[in-house]
């Protein structure tokens, strides 16, 4: 399962103040909150959308690292 979650940027700067907007399973609904908020805000922070997959499974590498190592 696909999952966007989107980081709000002060100023587009993330080492200021960043907060997690929300997560979602749909790209058109990440961009249309992100929309929402920037514009709430005031233009003072800015989205970055990312995406990744739910339960996605490990690489094999580094659980053998993981198990030969912890």
């Amino acid at each position: 399962m696909n999952i966007y979650v989107v980081l709000m940027h002060r100023f587009g700067n993330n080492e200021m103040h960043t907060y997690v907007l929300g997560t979602y399973d749909s790209l058109a609904q990440a961009q249309f909150s992100a929309n929402v908020e920037e514009c709430w805000r005031g233009g003072k922070y800015t989205a970055t959308i990312y995406h990744d997959t739910l339960n996605k499974t490990l690489d094999e590498e580094k659980l053998k690292c993981y198990h030969e190592c912890c």
